[in-house]
């Protein structure tokens, strides 16, 4: 600490009225004095770094990692700091009077947090916005309930199958024999010659009930025919009348979004 109080009083010093046989000691005084107050803010003697030291903060320098941390005798106290750039971590740190410490910044202390000034970000609450690129979103997260993930993948799904959706190949099938579908498909079923009627059921059960179309020869010589849709994962079977099978003819399959 300085031996002298920098004052009015000490600035005054020495007084005109002062013996002028004082003159050599009050010019030491004034050189102490003044080492002093430099010593106190500056490393400026024999053997020490040309830096500032206790006192308000300044800018003091800027080098890599190893030069920061070689940097030694800083003084002051934990109430004073040093400042530096780090150019190796791009960080700043300052000297807290015996180790180098990192600054950081809390984000939520920073002013403007609420300012909408910057147009590149997606505000959730501003109109009239474009999404520009690709943005991927983890299984289980939902909007208004909703699982986008999942609507995405179905999407794709939905995209592919619209693009497939075309017939397979025609397949010949037996009269009295139950089939699960696996897709969407058509059943076409003729009559033979005699006088009796077709029946074609389709239904979820494994040996379907429900009639959903029939055919008959009116005439003799002429054969009728049936159209019967059928959904993918239901069964479907073709049968006559008494249930022998005998006035079934030929059967086909044709199914869809193959």
């Amino acid at each position: 600490m300085p031996t002298y109080t920098w004052d009015a009083n000490f600035e005054a010093a020495p007084a005109d009225s002062d013996a002028a046989n004082l003159g050599a000691n009050e010019i030491r005084q004034v050189k102490v004095a003044v080492s002093e107050r430099e010593e106190l803010e500056h490393n400026f003697k024999t053997g020490t770094q040309p830096f500032h030291k206790g006192g308000k903060c300044s800018v003091l320098y800027v080098g890599n990692t190893a030069e920061v941390a070689a940097l030694a005798n800083m003084g002051g106290d934990a109430h004073n700091c040093t400042l530096a750039y780090d150019t190796t971590a791009n960080s700043w740190k300052y000297y807290n009077g015996s180790s180098w410490t990192t600054v950081t910044v809390d984000h939520g202390g920073l002013g403007g947090l609420t300012d909408d000034d910057h147009t590149q970000y997606l505000k959730l609450d501003k109109a009239n916005q474009t999404i520009s690129a690709n943005i991927a979103v983890s299984a289980n997260k939902t909007i208004d309930g909703y699982d986008i993930s999942v609507l995405g993948t179905n999407l794709a799904n939905l995209e592919a199958n619209v693009a497939n959706q075309v017939f397979g190949a025609w397949a010949t099938k037996a009269a009295n024999t139950a089939y699960l579908a696996n897709t969407d498909g058509f059943v076409t079923a003729f009559t033979k010659t005699s006088n009796e009627a077709i029946i074609g059921y389709t239904d979820s059960n494994a040996s379907p009930t429900t009639a959903r179309a029939r055919a008959r020869d009116v005439y003799p010589g002429n054969k009728g025919s049936f159209l019967m849709p059928v959904r993918k994962t239901d069964y479907w079977i073709v049968k006559d009348e008494d249930g022998a099978g005998t006035n079934v003819g030929t059967i086909y399959w044709l199914p869809w979004g193959v």
